[in-house]
């Protein structure tokens, strides 16, 4: 994810799969910085205890990107 935080995109990791919000962060209810805060990082746990269950399956449809490599 070290390219990530160099290239600009905002990319993040719940589940061990990778989500582009960049078209996202500027809509996000909570505000882009918390985005920003969380770009390159594995967010899983704070995404889970922030958002209902429909909100995961938003990003599913519409943000993934990949899957994490180990």
């Amino acid at each position: 994810m070290r390219r990530v935080k160099e290239g600009g995109e905002s990319l993040l990791i719940i589940k061990g799969v990778v989500y582009d919000m960049s078209t996202w962060k500027n809509r996000h209810p909570g505000g882009k910085s918390v985005i920003e805060a969380g770009i390159g990082t594995d967010c899983t746990d704070k995404f889970i205890s922030m958002h209902p269950p429909y909100a995961y399956s938003y990003l599913q449809s519409v943000k993934k990107v990949g899957y994490l490599k180990d």
